[in-house]
């Protein structure tokens, strides 16, 4: 038997490499990693879906009034501008769609108003689901900010307080209602409206053209507008008032939008109605306590909602160009309205007042505001008015009209308002179908812009030399 290595003062070892074949693992997916998609993104496609979900229920035959079926670029627009809670329409929505047809405007503008994503969380807590977090993010973004672990009983509260506001709404409307109509129709006219102005759509049923019928009648007039600015105000701005006492407490978004509702309010009213008393086509017509709801009513419509107690087409041009104004602000962010949002347009207004008095940092309400969201206020404006420009251009195209009741009908198609000079319906199919997608991005378009320019936000670790660039 041979006896068994033993190391030996001298001996050397020499190390080989072990020759072993290569083996290739196999994955269950193999090929190059996708980039995720942004939580926008869902939310443009879902969108996309149920216009065009819309867009065939109001096709259907007994979705109409009338004998036949709707045509589809009308079904299109119609179901775009109902989701979009705009309010521009083709055809007359009481005259020309039936009971089934109204519910199905209706039903878009409470899925538009409330938001998909708070009514899909909604509905997910309801049947014991998980709700997953890049629908965290996103409900967040849409809702105010709020934190990750409280939105899944946030998203619940602000279904719960919106029907609660319409359906108070309603009751008072019913109640109005009850003069003019049967029971059955008085009830329908009182829901529909509430939805309406509360999302802030500017859809209505009533027998004349928008409010006009109603011109003058507090019973109407009040209720549909107070409903209008508790939609453009916002859910978290609305519990900040009732949880918090007094001025200091509130949150620097609640105070920001409390005071530029407030002072849009004054500006507007006043200046509508100092420059339409002496036109006797429009306001001018009516007593002074009736000019002042009027004018106070289109203060407040103008920047949510397409409700109008007047015929827009006899108001001067100088009060057109301020509700044109009035509507590409809109209300507040995480509200019902649309527009650049009024929590934008104040940190700009600040960064103005900041820079004419020297200020380094911008500061507001003793809070310092961080730069990077002026930037992104700043580029959500410019990219806003930038697709206005551009779209009247196209409009002045194909439209043989004069330029401003385009540019009208193009800053309340972007702000999401309905107001309109009455051209809507002679729009060729080109100018139709821009003011459709001006629609569909005017609702989204600044939540994604503000997701996008958050998510590309990225802290370098160099910087370049500063150079100063000439100013003015």
């Amino acid at each position: 038997m041979q006896e068994p290595y033993r190391h030996r003062p001298g001996d050397r070892f020499v190390r080989r490499p072990l020759e072993v074949e290569p083996q290739r693992i196999r994955t269950e997916r193999e090929g190059p990693r996708r980039t995720p998609r942004p939580p926008a993104w869902w939310l443009l496609i879902t969108f996309a879906v149920i216009i065009l979900v819309g867009t065939l229920l109001l096709m259907l035959p007994f979705a109409r009034s009338g004998p036949g079926s709707t045509p589809l670029l009308t079904a299109l627009f119609t179901a775009t501008s109902a989701l979009c809670v705009t309010g521009l329409t083709v055809v007359d929505t009481r005259e020309h769609w039936s009971v089934f047809g109204q519910a199905i405007i209706a039903v878009l503008i409470q899925i538009g108003g409330l938001g998909y994503m708070v009514g899909v969380t909604t509905l997910l807590l309801a049947f014991g689901r998980p709700v997953t977090l890049s629908q965290r993010m996103v409900l967040r973004e849409s809702t105010g900010g709020e934190s990750l672990g409280r939105l899944d009983r946030l998203a619940v509260e602000i279904v719960l307080v919106s029907l609660a506001i319409q359906a108070g709404g309603a009751l008072f409307l019913f109640l109005r209602f009850l003069g003019d109509f049967t029971p059955g129709e008085a009830l329908w006219q009182a829901v529909f409206h509430s939805i309406s102005a509360f999302n802030n759509a500017g859809f209505d049923i009533t027998r004349g053209n928008s409010l006009v019928e109603y011109h003058g009648d507090p019973l109407v007039v009040v209720p549909i507008g107070l409903l209008c600015l508790l939609g453009a105000l916002g859910f978290t701005v609305l519990r900040d008032i009732a949880l918090v006492r007094g001025w200091q407490g509130l949150r620097l978004d609640t105070k920001i939008v409390l005071a530029g509702s407030a002072a849009l309010l004054s500006i507007g009213a006043l200046s509508i109605l100092a420059g339409e008393r002496g036109n006797q086509a429009g306001l001018g017509a009516f007593s002074l306590p009736e000019q002042v709801m009027d004018a106070v009513f289109l203060s407040v419509t103008a920047r949510t909602a397409g409700f109008t107690p007047v015929d827009m087409g006899s108001l001067r041009d100088y009060s057109l160009f301020l509700l044109i104004a009035l509507m590409f602000i809109g209300g507040a962010s995480a509200s019902t309205a649309g527009g650049i949002k009024l929590n934008t347009v104040g940190l700009l207004v600040a960064a103005l007042w900041a820079s004419l008095r020297g200020r380094a940092h911008l500061e507001v309400f003793r809070r310092e505001v961080p730069e990077e969201q002026v930037r992104r206020a700043l580029s959500l404006a410019i990219l806003g008015v930038a697709w206005i420009q551009v779209l009247t251009l196209a409009l002045t195209l194909f439209e043989p009209r004069s330029f401003l009741p385009i540019f009208f009908e193009g800053v309340s198609a972007f702000g999401l308002v309905g107001l309109s000079t009455g051209i809507t319906p002679s729009l060729s199919a080109p100018s139709l179908l821009l003011l459709s997608l001006t629609m569909f991005l005017g609702r989204l378009g600044p939540l994604t812009v503000a997701l996008a320019l958050a998510r590309r936000q990225v802290e370098k670790r160099y910087r370049y030399a500063e150079e100063q660039v000439k100013i003015g």
